[in-house]
């Protein structure tokens, strides 16, 4: 039996191009896997953004102007100070960060 970080080792070892990680993601072509966020609640979403626009050097008010909408918009999204957001400009901050939006039909996962 192999210890636990054995399986990555040996894993890695027999794909050593780009490791298991590279041929677990061009297994998947519908994106990959590793990097999708699961979002539950308004909170998930603000959180993404923030770091995304931190990860990007954007301040509130640069992001507000590249996806059209106001500073405030940002902060209160950010820290989650509603409960509930416009659709469209939510999904325009996300799409404007670089994120590619996916709906996943868990009733689906079964279906032929």
């Amino acid at each position: 039996m192999l210890p636990i970080g054995g399986i990555y080792e040996v894993l890695t070892n027999m794909f050593p191009i780009g490791g298991i990680y590279e041929v677990l993601t061009n297994m998947f072509p519908i994106g990959n896997i590793f990097n999708m966020k699961r979002i539950q609640k308004v909170k998930d979403v603000g959180l993404l953004v923030k770091n995304k626009r931190k990860q990007k050097k954007l301040t509130q008010q640069e992001l507000a102007e590249i996806c059209g909408v106001g500073r405030r918009f940002i902060s209160d999204l950010e820290l989650s100070k509603k409960e509930r957001f416009d659709l469209n400009l939510t999904l325009r901050v996300l799409q404007r960060l670089g994120f590619d939006i996916k709906v996943h039909d868990k009733e689906e996962d079964g279906k032929s």
